[in-house]
């Protein structure tokens, strides 16, 4: 029989131990043989020991190799000794004798009706192996205690006869009239044990199968059996047709139809006779039920699913389409026979159920590259970006896709070269492999194609400098999208000399519109770069474009120069213009940096305007071009009591930087410090005012404050006014000792080191 694990290392006391090395004793009636006086010895000390003596005569009658009947009526008392460990060794040692402890049988009933099956007490389960243990002999007592009155015996026994398996067959009935026991762990120790012992068991299961009273557990043991239960497979499968006739059945019958669901994957059945039985079901599953027929359904071979799923597709019901969809895309590669009709239905279902089926074409792999392929060489080119839903497919693919990729860049459509081009984009620097081809694209006398190949070669070279002369010969190209694109393009270089940025001046005048709006942000991102060109940019703010005069305005920001005339546009553009144009001007005003008094002026004016947001840009921009600290912190301060949340917090920030001259908004920030959502950037500004004596009072009013962060705050600032904070030495050694936080005692300590000249 098979052991339980023991307990090992326990020392014997002396006198035990004094018997097993020596050997024999002496007693009244002479000499006795050795093994005798070292049972006898032992099962003495067992009865009437100490607790670590009985412990280990306990362990010491365990390791023996059988177990006589003395030392059996020995261990069966020892189950009721109080003491676990001594309990643990005699319930090993009589689990380990097998038949041989059948005389314990009783103690272990016993032993069953007072413990638990719950939590982490061992003995229950443990007397049920012992019991189980001891082979057919046991069940002359096991069958009768099916009977018992205590649900713990009664699942203690029906768990025992688990381990006899087979040869527990006589125990059927008892186990069958326990399948509708009122106690849940007896049916399930039941059930469990049925399955264990198997096909003799078969004959009772099958009068039971239709019994509503006992079905969940007749399938729960059929499940376990698996192969063995399945000449039950016709009264299984009938039973599924039953409970499945139509929708309301298939409803009311739910969990019935999972178990006998579950009972079929366990059967291996032959797989065409399985999916016949399933499909019925699809036509109503839903919640628990539609997942365990999801979970049969890929059990099953793809090839007989997978037509069957297809079919689904075409069904009037979206959530039968969207679920076919999922289980297409978990059989991948095996289920590409169905990507036309997948593609079909992501390009013409709404688009809240379009995502699932190009979730399916995602998961299909690169096998689905060919269909997609297909797919665009029936589209126009222009219908096509580097977003389009069948370009982030090719990208989930991975670098297994990039052949079909190149070849498709040598594709005699151009639909499925642009398509291919995108595709390698998505790669990113998976793509590398494919640069010569992109390289070649860019000589393609179809625009698109050149204007994708750049801006794909961009992105996926490891070098874009190396590519800088197809760059600046495509900034001439004829087609307007291809210089956009070549423009945008630009950025990607880290060798910019005056002709590159020359070019992009040039391009300034471009009859294209959307080639002067790409040639502004690329040398607002140049920044410096361009340093000189702002004349060229700011003429441009006579367009009557909102998008090119914002850009202009960004432009001259990062440039942070503007020539006079221009700074007057700019200035009357913010005043008199769309709100986005004016947050484009007064923030590019800013970034210049100018101290134009008539700009000083309209700073002042604006910081009150009706707008938050231009309010807010205002309040920015004027602290960069006030040269006084005084004013900067005056407007800020005022700015802290604006009704917008923005303006306050860009106040907050000005505030911040202006550190020892900001000192005066220490109260007013530790106010705003209850604006939680906000915290950290109020309490950020706060923390970079230094100490002033003029706030003392703020300072000892905070170590008051219910926010720990203000406490520590206020001590670290009472701190470094040194002796001018003596009188609240008390106050800061109660926070030192008795604080909640401690943070705020190592800050109140230091306080106390820096007021007393303490060394730290």
């Amino acid at each position: 029989m098979n052991r339980l694990p023991s307990i090992e290392g326990w020392l014997f006391p002396w006198f035990v131990s004094g018997v097993l090395l020596f050997g024999s004793i002496e007693t009244g009636n002479g000499q006795v043989p050795e093994g005798e006086a070292s049972v006898s010895s032992l099962i003495e000390v067992l009865r009437s020991g100490e607790t670590q003596e009985r412990r280990d005569a306990a362990l010491a009658l365990s390791d023996r190799e059988s177990g006589s009947p003395e030392i059996v009526r020995a261990l069966a008392d020892a189950l009721g000794d109080k003491d676990t460990q001594v309990w643990f060794h005699a319930v090993t040692a009589l689990a380990r004798f097998g038949a041989e402890s059948l005389p314990a049988v009783p103690a272990l009933l016993e032993g069953l009706e007072g413990s638990s099956r719950r939590g982490a007490n061992p003995r229950w389960y443990r007397s049920a192996y012992a019991l189980g243990s001891m082979g057919p002999g046991a069940l002359e007592e096991l069958i009768p205690a099916l009977e018992s009155d205590v649900p713990h015996v009664r699942s203690g026994v029906a768990c025992a006869l688990g381990w006899l398996g087979e040869d527990a067959q006589p125990a059927v009935s008892g186990l069958v009239s326990l399948l509708d026991d009122s106690d849940g762990s007896v049916r399930q120790h039941a059930s469990e044990t049925l399955a264990k012992i198997g096909d003799p068991a078969l004959c009772s299961l099958r009068h039971l199968i239709v019994e509503p009273e006992v079905q969940f557990e007749v399938h729960w043991a059929l499940e376990k059996m698996g192969t063995v239960a399945r000449p039950l497979t016709g009264p299984v499968l009938e039973l599924l047709s039953e409970s499945n006739r139509d929708a309301a059945a298939t409803e009311r019958n739910a969990d019935l139809s999972i178990a006998l669901l579950r009972v079929l994957i366990q059967l291996d059945l032959d797989p065409e006779v399985h999916l016949r039985a399933i499909w019925p079901l699809t036509a109503a599953a839903k919640g628990e039920l539609r997942l365990e027929l999801t979970n049969n359904v890929l059990y099953l071979p793809p090839e007989l699913c997978v037509p069957r799923l297809i079919e689904l597709l075409g069904r009037p019901d979206g959530r039968d389409r969207r679920w076919a969809a999922d289980l297409l895309g978990h059989l991948g590669e095996a289920a590409v026979a169905a990507v036309p009709k997948l593609i079909e239905l992501a390009t013409q279902a709404p688009e809240d159920e379009a995502g699932a089926f190009r979730d399916a074409l995602a998961h299909l792999g690169p096998a689905a590259a060919d269909a997609l392929f297909n797919y665009w060489s029936r589209i126009e080119p222009e219908k096509l970006d580097p977003d389009h839903w069948t370009v982030q497919c090719l990208g989930s693919y991975g670098l297994p896709v990039l052949d079909k990729l190149i070849a498709g860049l040598g594709h005699d459509r151009a639909g499925v070269r642009l398509a291919a081009i995108y595709g390698v984009r998505a790669l990113g620097s998976n793509g590398r492999r494919a640069v010569p081809y992109l390289v070649n694209s860019l000589r393609s006398t179809e625009a698109l194609v050149r204007a994708a190949a750049l801006s794909s070669l961009v992105a996926v070279a490891r070098q874009p400098d190396r590519y800088r002369a197809e760059i600046l010969q495509l900034l001439e190209d004829e087609d307007s999208g291809v210089r956009r694109v070549a423009v945008g393009s630009v950025s990607s270089l880290t060798d910019l000399d005056e002709i590159v940025v020359d070019r992009l001046e040039g391009l300034l005048g471009d009859e294209d519109a959307g080639v002067r709006l790409a040639c502004l942000q690329a040398l607002e991102k140049l920044g410096g770069e361009a340093s000189g060109r702002s004349a060229r940019i700011a003429a441009l703010l006579v367009e009557g474009d909102p998008k090119v005069r914002i850009a202009v305005l960004n432009a001259l920001g990062a440039l942070g120069e503007a020539p006079p005339l221009a700074l007057a546009q700019i200035s009357y553009l913010a005043e008199r213009s769309s709100t986005p144009v004016r947050l484009a001007a007064l923030r590019s005003l800013g970034r210049i940096g100018t101290d134009d008094p008539k700009i000083v002026e309209l700073f002042r004016t604006v910081v009150r305007d009706s707008d938050p947001s231009v309010r807010e840009a205002a309040l920015t921009g004027y602290s960069t071009i006030v040269g006084d600290a005084a004013e900067i912190v005056a407007a800020s301060l005022a700015a802290l009591e604006d009704e917008a949340v923005e303006i306050r917090l860009a106040a907050a920030a000005n505030l911040g930087e202006q550190e020892e001259h900001a000192v005066a908004a220490t109260g007013p920030l530790i106010e705003l410090l209850e604006d939680s959502q906000n915290f950290s950037s109020y309490f950020g500004a706060l923390r970079k005012l230094p100490a002033d004596i003029g706030q003392l009072e703020i300072y000892v009013a905070g170590m008051d404050h219910s926010n720990p962060a203000v406490r520590a705050f206020s001590c670290n600032r009472l701190g470094d006014l040194d002796e001018h904070a003596k009188p609240w030495v008390e106050k800061l050694e109660n926070l030192a000792r008795n604080d909640s936080y401690n943070i705020v005692k190592r800050s109140a300590k230091g306080a106390l080191d820096n007021i007393l000249g303490r060394d730290n």
